[in-house]
């Protein structure tokens, strides 16, 4: 906020500051404390600038590593308070804790810093990691209930760091996936908002398994409804021509018990 009082020059206590000068001002307050600073960091603030972007990177490297995932761009951007400017040079290494280790290694992150000197100070740094890679969307509006192909879908790249939705980068698989409402054109497509892929088709043959402690049979039989792995369907059995509710537990197999 802008000061209440008027600024005084200290030479005459009369004197006024020009009304466009708060207003050149004003972007300046608004900025973070520490970009206010940028131009004149102190040692210790330069090195713990350093050690922010350094975890971020090492962070951000294995997740995408792990996942396997192919990146546009990333940017990783740090800072810390205004009053870390008077914080000593800590003779030992400063130790950083992320705020929450669960979450990922993109979007806005916080970090507690330690030195373990005696004594010692902590303080706290933020890191802004930005992420941008090519993520499945709806290649053309389809109806609830259809099962994902191939010219469904196409890729588009997005700053991931800025969703509050999940996403589905390239190298994982919507094929057969059916959509649980109406999707339109353009729309980013997730396993989460999606019905998992058919492992039984109506009227295909399936094997049946019937299972009791210390006992299991089989038998051939027919879908008498779709259904996805973990659902409960009707199944006729070929050779008694009774009909039957079993769980569908992978591809074109069920599953009941006695």
């Amino acid at each position: 906020m802008l000061p209440k009082t008027p600024w005084r020059h200290p030479e005459h206590a009369e004197a006024t500051l020009p009304l466009v000068l708060p207003l050149l001002l004003l972007p300046m307050l608004l900025l973070p404390p520490m970009a206010q600073a940028e131009t004149n960091l102190t040692s210790v603030q330069q090195g713990l600038l350093e050690q922010l972007n350094s975890a971020a990177r090492l962070l951000l490297d294995q997740q995408l590593h792990e996942q396997g995932w192919q990146i546009e761009a990333s940017s990783i951007n740090a800072w810390l308070p205004g009053g870390t400017a008077h914080l000593p040079a800590c003779r030992q290494t400063v130790q950083l804790t992320r705020s929450n280790p669960a979450a990922p290694a993109w979007g806005k992150q916080s970090y507690m810093l330690q030195c373990p000197d005696k004594p010692g100070w902590q303080t706290r740094g933020e890191v802004q990691v930005t992420l941008t890679l090519p993520v499945w969307v709806a290649a053309h509006a389809m109806d609830r209930g259809h099962a994902l192909e191939a010219a469904d879908l196409r890729p588009r790249v997005v700053d991931v760091s800025r969703l509050r939705r999940s996403f589905t980068p390239l190298n994982q698989s919507l094929i057969g996936f059916r959509t649980q409402r109406r999707v339109s054109e353009g729309e980013m497509l997730t396993q989460s908002r999606l019905g998992q892929p058919l492992a039984v088709h109506k009227g295909t043959p399936v094997t049946i398994y019937a299972r009791e402690e210390g006992f299991s049979a089989t038998a051939q039989g027919e879908a008498e409804a779709d259904g996805s792995i973990g659902e409960v369907i009707s199944v006729r059995n070929l050779a008694s021509g009774k009909r039957i509710k079993a769980e569908v537990t992978a591809q074109n197999e069920v599953e009941t018990r006695f």
